[in-house]
């Protein structure tokens, strides 16, 4: 049976998971290597020119730090376990967790890494950005309960703007939000969508959708 973690968010909302374990976590690197080994063995079957293997012997080390940032938490090998990183927010961690975890790997790897992901399913990684490893398919239950939070009492608006959304604009923010679709082009949807409400805000696109339709919600329901 698996271990479970709670997460207790800036919205007043405890979350429960299911930890991935230290034998999926350590066989996802396990497994993250064996590719790298793999296209390693294809560039030689091919003969590439030796300055093409030699940038792609410097790139290794750096595979995992970009590909968990810009995947939102995941490796090849974590993608095939079912397993993914989240941060306290339960959102993707940003670049400078992934970077934490990542500049901290090896220290885990040959010293007490192993140990502590028995003990605690985090390794100093993981404690240092603030991050922890789940279970891909709890990760949706995460975004429906940021979904719901504008029926919090405490809950404070944002974007007033979002009152004007039209309904089927806000039928597309739905269905990325519940996880309904994901066809839609976000980059496409948040752009428009700030573009027509003249918002300048600095924010992620992830956390955008989220707060808009929680403020739509609020303003045209709770209020």
């Amino acid at each position: 049976m698996n271990a479970t973690v709670d997460i207790h968010t800036g919205e007043y909302v405890t979350l429960n998971f299911k930890k991935a374990t230290g034998g999926s976590r350590i066989l996802a690197v396990v497994i993250d290597w064996l590719l790298f080994f793999a296209i390693g063995i294809l560039l030689i079957y091919i003969r590439v020119p030796d300055d093409v293997g030699y940038f792609y012997l410097a790139l290794i080390p750096f595979f995992n730090l970009f590909f968990e940032y810009l995947t939102k938490g995941r490796t090849i090998g974590k993608y095939v376990l079912g397993i993914k990183v989240i941060n306290d927010q339960c959102t993707p961690p940003s670049f400078l967790q992934c970077f934490l975890r990542w500049v901290l790997f090896p220290i885990d790897f040959w010293l007490v890494g192993i140990i502590n992901i028995a003990n605690k399913g985090q390794r100093f990684g993981d404690m240092a950005s603030g991050c922890q490893c789940i279970k891909s398919k709890d990760v949706l239950n995460a975004d429906l309960s940021r979904a719901y939070k504008y029926t919090n009492e405490n809950y404070k608006v944002r974007f007033v703007e979002a009152r004007n959304i039209d309904a089927e604009v806000m039928a597309q923010v739905e269905a990325y939000v519940f996880g309904k679709s994901y066809d839609l082009s976000r980059d496409k949807l948040v752009t428009s969508l700030k573009k027509t409400l003249n918002i300048n805000h600095k924010i992620s696109d992830y956390d955008f959708l989220f707060q808009v339709y929680n403020d739509y919600k609020y303003l045209t329901e709770v209020k």
